[in-house]
């Protein structure tokens, strides 16, 4: 069974966590084991990062570094997984103050957890043998999640809104 994960993951509270689903799609929830933080599941992108270092960045990973401006204290590390038949393969990076300051590109080497160990210990977690991260697992955000994008947002304000102002108008 095939098995993909593209998602942001900080070590910060929910007011980040809020920021971040104001400005980008995904499905929030607070964490606070294997780390303190918050996880946000992509809904709309997943970044390849390749090891030929001459490909160009996605605009995507360009907005969400640019989004860690606006709390500089906090570590964001972005993390793709692909698992296929118990085998998976990880990707991302981690950024902090509008900086990239970590890349773990996909390797030719197949099942190597190295980049989700390397990722990962930027929120302070350690793996065991064999690593298991539990925010990767397959239903984590399906359950106590908090959902909120852009356009939901505008709707849920124009439905609000649409209703005060019909209601003072009678």
């Amino acid at each position: 069974m095939t098995f993909s994960f593209s998602g942001i993951f900080a070590n910060a509270g929910s007011e980040s966590m809020d920021a971040f689903l104001e400005s980008f799609d995904g499905i929030g929830k607070i964490i606070s084991t294997p780390f303190c933080g918050y996880g946000v599941l992509l809904t709309d992108h997943a970044i390849y990062l390749s090891p030929n270092d001459d490909l160009d960045i996605p605009p995507i990973a360009t907005q969400y570094v640019k989004f860690s401006e606006r709390f500089p204290n906090v570590t964001f590390v972005y993390l793709y997984a692909e698992c296929f038949g118990g085998r998976c393969d990880y990707a991302g990076f981690v950024f902090q103050s509008g900086e990239r300051i970590h890349d773990e590109p996909f390797r030719d080497d197949v099942n190597d957890d190295t980049p989700l160990r390397r990722l990962v210990s930027y929120l302070g977690v350690e793996l065991g043998n064999p690593p298991y991260f539990e925010p990767l697992a397959r239903n984590y955000f399906s359950v106590n999640y908090q959902a909120v994008n852009p356009q939901q947002k505008q709707s849920l304000l124009v439905r609000l809104f649409g209703s005060i102002l019909r209601r003072s108008n009678h």
